[in-house]
């Protein structure tokens, strides 16, 4: 695979409709951003499963993981065929460091998810 130097890419995944890619409580070593189809990411409220988030091409997740070194808060799961790229956590730095346009986005695109949790929740 060719290393592109200002969006380097750790892998590709290719997932089938209603496959997990990660639950709930999982230790996370990769971030993803969605190159193709659909991924929900849920949590469990009171013994029932809620959509927090519908993510389509170009949107990532999966960075708190990485960032916070805890396990994994939500579950990931693909809505539809999908396609994700995928970040190791050295790869996901590196690429943070080079490229500080991209840092910006994330914290933007954190805040934001930040609001909508708590527009949620109160």
């Amino acid at each position: 695979m060719t290393r592109n130097p200002i969006h380097p890419v750790a892998g590709h995944r290719q997932l089938a409709g209603g496959e997990v890619v990660f639950h709930e409580g999982d230790h996370g070593g990769e971030m993803f951003v969605v190159q193709s189809g659909l991924i929900h990411i849920t949590k469990a409220f009171g013994g029932e499963e809620r959509v927090l988030a519908e993510l389509g091409p170009g949107e990532f997740f999966g960075e708190m993981a990485i960032l916070n070194n805890e396990p994994r808060n939500a579950t990931a799961r693909a809505a539809s065929p999908s396609v994700l790229l995928v970040y190791d956590k050295d790869t996901f730095e590196q690429m943070l460091m080079n490229n500080p346009n991209v840092a910006v986005r994330m914290v933007h695109k954190l805040a934001e998810r930040l609001r909508r949790t708590n527009d949620m929740i109160h």
